[in-house]
């Protein structure tokens, strides 16, 4: 595993030799983190957020979860445009054992409908323009990005991480339905180092290679470069949908 620039060695809580089999999302980032706190891991637009801010809030969003009483297993789902808030999302269910519904705000509401009680979410993250479209939803609380996040992250309890079951699911991608109602697809953290691991091998990635995260965060294409790009030490470049160059 050498060669995929994913430092699994050592764990940042206890500088011990760190069991590469038992490792999980969340503490392969706070391995990035402790190597490079300074370096950038997410641009948006004119904002820069370092690796040891964004661990920061990504802790503290860790600690709403539990402070509204979620536990390890619960499913809470995402309904927004790509924002460095989704990533922030991705990394606290790692870090809590939530898993994160990705839903696909392109959906009619019936087709929305069913992704979100496919899964029965505890809590649902969404783009504020877009709750408009949870209205069916029935009594699932939630929280919209924009003010009334900043103000949990904010008033959020301390968060003590502990390693998480590495088969346990990390996210849910849905497929696309062509041949009936989207289905949910849990992809486990193991699964989503290796996948981490397999994109450094065959492109031949270096450490602090970025990623342009344009396609939907609610698919493999972003979610998992994201995700895979802040494991080895890289920026990962937020971008809402795919611009061509003006002449």
């Amino acid at each position: 595993m050498t060669n995929t620039h994913l430092d699994m060695s050592e764990s940042a809580n206890t500088g011990t030799s760190y069991d590469v089999a038992q490792t999980d999302v969340y503490q392969l980032f706070r391995n990035r983190v402790a190597a490079m706190p300074d370096a950038i891991a997410l641009e948006e637009g004119p904002e820069r957020v370092s690796y040891a801010q964004l661990l920061e809030r990504v802790d503290r969003l860790a600690g709403h979860f539990i402070g509204l009483g979620l536990n390890s297993g619960d499913r809470i789902a995402i309904l927004s445009r790509n924002r460095r808030e989704y990533i922030e999302a991705e990394l606290a269910a790692a870090a809590t054992g939530l898993i994160v519904a990705c839903l696909n705000w392109r959906l009619l509401p019936a087709e929305l409908h069913h992704c979100i009680t496919l899964v029965s979410p505890r809590l649902i993250l969404a783009e504020a323009d877009l709750v408009p479209l949870l209205e069916q939803v029935p009594d699932i609380a939630q929280l919209p990005f924009g003010p009334a996040y900043e103000e949990a992250l904010a008033q959020a309890a301390s968060f003590n991480p502990a390693p998480q079951d590495p088969e346990a699911g990390l996210v849910i991608l849905y497929t696309s339905g062509t041949t009936g109602l989207p289905k949910g697809a849990v992809i486990s953290h193991r699964a989503m180092i290796a996948r981490a691991a397999t994109f450094a091998s065959e492109l031949g990635l270096a450490p602090s290679d970025g990623f342009v995260a344009w396609a939907p965060m609610f698919h493999m294409v972003s979610t998992d470069h994201a995700l895979a790009t802040l494991l080895r030490g890289g920026t990962v470049v937020i971008v809402d949908g795919f611009a061509s160059p003006r002449h």
